[in-house]
């Protein structure tokens, strides 16, 4: 048994086919291979050196054989245990509506989510597909993937984790309203066990994604014997999954305490501390507060304004790394009337000095934006910025007859990143002519808005998952949300997931990036930089560029 808050040895999860060859984990971009053996290259001099100096120290400390008393204070040695908690405690700014992985439409849910339930896949921060339920899979035809999962899994409840949940999460993630898009191209109903641990995983036609797509935080494998005696509702509040941590307590308004699932069945994964508690501060400044008096060890979404003074501060470590999330203004096209004309929305866009925006609302904790994918993704390509032309924004006003004096009103939630950008953006507008304002609402009804396409225009966010672009373009496949009413771009939405030919595929994703940006119905800001902030005795944070790191890689030390 590890000590608590000390990270255990990790093991790797078996993979061999039936016939004995082991599968190799499925690189999603080659160039990471070589960060990843660079970075490995350091991990090895860094333990040649550790090595080296815990042999002089040897050797230095002689072998008398007598009991030697703890090295006294700033003495480089110390024989006394390193202190270590038993709690990790993160705080973030919104608590989640639900914990149920087919319900939820928060980055901080599927966060948690990730330490609750298990995936047949999941995807490294190196962006490559590596095996976790699944312990071998082939394609048996060109729209059956057949997957075995382990033996010997269990929920948190004790009952054993068996092909019939993995049918009904499936065929859930299909059937209900929030995850139906991203498993659009899964063929839920026709998805059927083979026998006990093994499932044939339907798909409508080709989709070489589908493997990427099981990797989403949607595709957690749910109990459906849970849900079935719970109730939607109450398995959203307290999920029975097979991962490795339970909700032990949820205070609306205040936090989730999570303890250890001790009948976890890797034992080589579990945690190295016992509780969890997820804190909800949604005051920015309360947050960064929280992080340098130590009353959290992790601090999430941190306001761009604070993080050089935690950088200069020695009892805080600030991580950054390049991220997958486009900040961007979406202006509903097909539900409102009110900048239908494309020119109206591209001499908004050519008004906006994106530059200075970037520059003074995320100081330097963000890139200004050159297409609607972030770099990283598959089939990225650069297609802007749009040039800065607020002249020529003008003449194209003009030139489109639109009444400069009708309302333009931007929603956002509380953020003070956010509402820096939109009112340096508002004020550019109202430079080029344009009557605009800004509405602050709670993120939760902005959140529900945007779904059912009763936003008018707002500043949201855009994030990819295992640099899978079919998660970035999701809402312009959902007719509700209002991002586009042409159904031919759609339809080519559509038609690009099922190319099979990388390089075709990826030339169908840089055609749509430019079709979508040329639209400027969607005007991309920046891509945050993944910033995170905590406490120095804090190890093992790891940077995933879509903002939802694996908390159960953290320790103390």
């Amino acid at each position: 048994m590890p000590v608590l808050g000390q990270r255990p040895a990790t093991g790797g999860i078996g993979t061999r086919t039936e016939s004995g060859k082991r599968h190799a984990a499925v690189p999603i971009h080659p160039e990471n291979r070589q960060r990843r053996r660079m970075h490995m290259k350091k991990k090895i001099r860094v333990l040649a050196l550790a090595m080296s100096v815990l042999m002089m120290l040897s050797a230095c400390g002689g072998s008398s054989g007598q009991n030697h008393s703890p090295a006294a204070s700033g003495d480089p040695v110390s024989s006394s245990p390193v202190h270590t908690k038993d709690t990790l405690v993160c705080a973030g700014a919104t608590e989640p509506s639900s914990l149920d992985p087919h319900n939820l439409n928060m980055v901080t849910g599927f966060m948690l989510d990730y330490q609750i339930f298990d995936r047949l896949f999941i995807s490294t921060v190196d962006n490559e597909i590596v095996p976790q339920l699944a312990e071998t899979w082939e394609w048996v035809d060109d729209t059956t993937l057949r997957v075995k999962i382990h033996e010997g899994v269990t929920f948190s409840d004790g009952t054993p984790l068996t092909a019939d949940d993995v049918v009904y999460s499936i065929q859930r993630a299909c059937a209900n309203s929030a995850s139906a898009a991203t498993f659009s191209n899964f063929d839920g109903p026709s998805t059927v066990k083979v026998d006990d641990y093994t499932v044939d995983i339907k798909t409508k036609s080709v989709y070489p994604n589908a493997l990427t797509i099981l990797t989403h935080g949607r595709g957690s494998i749910v109990s459906k014997a849970a849900i079935e005696s719970m109730g939607e509702d109450a398995y959203g509040r307290a999920p029975i999954g097979s991962g490795r941590l339970v909700v032990k307590e949820w205070v609306s308004g205040d936090r989730i305490e999570f303890t250890r699932n001790e009948n976890y069945w890797n034992p080589d994964e579990m945690p190295a501390y016992q509780n969890l508690t997820f804190r909800f501060i949604s005051e920015a400044s309360s947050r960064t507060i929280e992080l340098e008096s130590g009353g959290v060890d992790l601090a999430f979404n941190i306001p761009a304004t604070d993080i050089s003074r935690l950088q200069d501060n020695p009892d805080v470590e600030v991580l950054q790394g390049p991220g997958a999330t486009v900040n961007q203004f979406v202006i509903n096209i097909a539900n409102f009337n009110t900048l239908k004309d494309p020119k109206v929305r591209k001499a908004m866009h050519m008004a906006l000095n994106m530059e200075a925006i970037v520059k003074t609302a995320y100081q330097g904790n963000a890139e200004v934006a050159d297409s609607i994918f972030p770099a990283g993704t598959f089939g990225y390509t650069a297609v802007g910025p749009e040039a800065y032309d607020p002249e020529g924004a003008k003449a194209l006003l003009a030139e489109s007859g639109f009444d400069t004096s009708t309302p333009i009103v931007i929603n956002l939630y509380k953020d003070s990143t956010a509402q820096a950008v939109c009112e340096m953006a508002a004020n550019m507008w109202k430079d080029i002519g344009l009557n605009v304002s800004i509405e602050i609402i709670d993120r939760a009804t902005l959140v529900t808005n945007n779904a059912a396409g009763q936003t008018f225009m707002c500043l949201t966010t855009n994030t990819t998952t295992a640099g899978n672009p079919e998660n970035l373009l999701l809402q312009w496949e959902k007719p509700a949300a209002g991002y586009t009413d042409d159904a031919d771009l759609v339809a080519r939405i559509g038609a690009a997931k099922q190319i099979t030919d990388d390089a075709e595929r990826a030339a169908a994703y840089a055609e749509l990036q430019q079709e979508i940006w040329d639209a400027h119905n969607v005007i991309p800001v920046s891509v945050n930089k993944v910033t995170y902030c905590f406490r120095s005795n804090v190890k093992g944070v790891e940077c995933h560029a879509s903002n939802s790191p694996d908390l159960s890689k953290i320790y103390f030390g």
